[in-house]
């Protein structure tokens, strides 16, 4: 395949990997029908992360039709992956305040990539927000309500999690990521209150976290 100017002809995993075949893994963000498409074809499975319902389900089952399009049957969900960011605290306005420095420092990163949609007025904010202090941008709260962002106590996000799994059935994977500039230290004590008080409710299960 044509690889930054030359052929490439092979491709070394080191260390090997343990299962074959590989699972090759995508982030699905545009969503249009011919990326869709290209990977139920080539078996490319997707993560979708960060999308709110309901444009959520409608990839799903985009991405579940182009599967069956090209002989695969899977039940909703399969084959996919849903990403989050979240935040545990004791309450939801808790872990909201003390999500907020990190949110705005990811919408720094992502509004110029085009990953969230600005007005060139709110783009212009976010590089320089002194600058332009009447300009609404994107808030946490907005986040939190249309399910990107999971802040609140652990129950509230197993609620969530249990909710997801039963609309989509064929689901076994969810990522949850960290976002940039948040330090290493919160991050870590994030995962460690996801594991131990998200993840018991999930045990013995088929599904991954």
């Amino acid at each position: 395949m044509p690889y930054r100017g030359y052929q490439l002809e092979k491709l070394t995993l080191v260390p090997r990997p343990l299962r074959r075949p590989v699972d090759i893994w995508q982030p699905l963000v545009s969503g249009t029908p011919r990326g869709i498409d290209f990977m139920a074809k080539m078996g490319i499975k997707a993560l979708v992360a960060n999308t709110p319902e309901p444009t959520l389900g409608e990839r799903l089952r985009l991405y579940q039709a182009a599967a069956a399009a090209h002989g695969r049957k899977l039940p909703l969900g399969e084959d996919t992956a849903v990403g989050y960011r979240f935040f545990i605290a004791a309450t939801q306005q808790q872990a909201i305040e003390q999500a907020r420095p990190y949110f705005e420092e990811a919408m720094k990163f992502a509004a110029p990539l085009g990953l969230m949609r600005l007005s060139p007025e709110q783009m212009a904010a976010v590089a320089a927000p002194h600058r332009h202090p009447a300009v609404a941008l994107p808030t946490l709260e907005a986040a939190v309500a249309s399910k990107t962002w999971l802040c609140g106590p652990p129950e509230q996000i197993v609620d969530h999690l249990r909710g997801v799994e039963e609309q989509y059935p064929g689901l076994q994977r969810v990522n949850l990521g960290s976002v940039m500039g948040m330090p290493r230290a919160v991050f870590k004590d994030q995962l460690i209150k996801f594991a131990e008080g998200v993840m018991p409710h999930f045990t013995g299960r088929t599904s991954g976290v």
